[in-house]
């Protein structure tokens, strides 16, 4: 099957629930897979050859930017506008 190089959250594309994910390494190549109860499982492509996902790839430190536009109603992702709970400057 290949390597699961870590988990994450994603959405399902159909319904946009939040739904559990992994990083699925085969060969140079590395997929998100992601599986919705209702729609059915997905994978797509995320790094394709060299150099190795693994060599790019870097620990993130979260940085919460210091001014934000939207309250936390219903948490990642669906607060997006720069929300309390938001790990990255855009």
């Amino acid at each position: 099957m290949g390597e699961i190089l870590e988990t994450t959250e994603s959405l399902c594309p159909v319904c946009l629930d939040k739904i559990e994910a992994f990083k699925l390494k085969e060969g140079n190549n590395v997929y998100m897979v992601k599986k919705c109860e209702e729609h059915g499982e997905f994978r797509t492509i995320i790094w394709r050859g060299l150099p190795r996902y693994e060599r790019w790839r870097r620990p993130k430190t979260p940085a919460y930017p210091p001014k934000t536009y939207t309250e936390v109603s219903k948490g990642c992702p669906y607060d997006c506008g720069l929300c309390g709970e938001h790990r990255q400057h855009t």
